[in-house]
């Protein structure tokens, strides 16, 4: 009987270890950090298709914790004969919102762009958490121009100067990308660099071209619109 109460004592004895989440039993990340604590310790086991992961570290909240492990460069990889699976234990942090999040490629993930966001995730072996977001005092530039604003003035990222899709030229639908389409409009070049977007009006129709390395594409009717106040000040001269 003792033998069989110890034996019962020992499997008793590693649940509870792996419970409190050391190694291997740490427990498997949840798809976000929308409603973790403000510490996380999980484990991650991930195979592409990677899902949505906003920012460049720290990244939105709402981004996959696991993609951004994995984009971050603190998951181990190893075949298997359903994929590549990148797998390993990390820890989080809450952290404040950012007016802007800047999309990078590391890893094999390519990030994605945004605006101003509630609440933040950063890993700390990767990072400190602090937003990216100002450089020469101002704002790394959205994907696009946000809804209700009517000029903005922002950076642009290299990186983020190829990035997305573009209607019209020299006058483009309001929701192009901001940064391919300074470079299309010759506000900046694919080096990136601070521009100011101007809403006007929208047109009865856009029209594609190739320009500056940058593809537009055409469309009929939009209700608004944006051009770049350095492109108006250099057709100008």
């Amino acid at each position: 009987m003792r033998v069989v109460l110890f034996a019962l004592f020992l499997l008793s004895a590693a649940g509870a270890a792996n419970a409190q989440g050391g190694g291997k039993g740490a427990e498997i990340c949840p798809a976000n950090a929308f409603s973790s604590d403000e510490t996380l310790t999980c484990r991650c086991d991930i195979t592409e298709p990677f899902a949505g992961v906003w920012g460049s570290g720290p990244y939105t909240s709402d981004s996959s914790i696991c993609t951004a492990a994995v984009h971050a460069g603190l998951l181990s990889s190893a075949a298997r004969p359903d994929g590549v699976h990148h797998t390993g234990t990390v820890t989080l942090n809450r952290s404040e919102g950012c007016p802007s999040y800047a999309p990078t490629t590391a890893n094999g993930v390519t990030t994605l762009s945004y605006g101003s966001w509630d609440s933040s995730f950063f890993f700390p072996e990767a990072g400190d958490g602090q937003c990216p977001g100002t450089i020469a005092g101002m704002d790394v530039c959205p994907a696009g121009l946000p809804s209700g604003v009517a000029d903005l003035t922002c950076v642009c990222l290299p990186e983020a100067t190829s990035i997305g899709v573009v209607w019209g030229t020299g006058v483009y639908t309001d929701d192009s990308a901001i940064c391919p389409a300074a470079v299309h409009a010759g506000a900046i070049t694919a080096a990136g660099g601070p521009v100011t977007v101007l809403r006007t009006l929208g047109q009865e129709s856009y029209t594609a071209s190739l320009s500056n390395g940058v593809d537009s594409r055409s469309y009929g009717s939009w209700q608004w619109s944006i051009m770049f106040g350095e492109a108006t000040a250099a057709k100008g001269k």
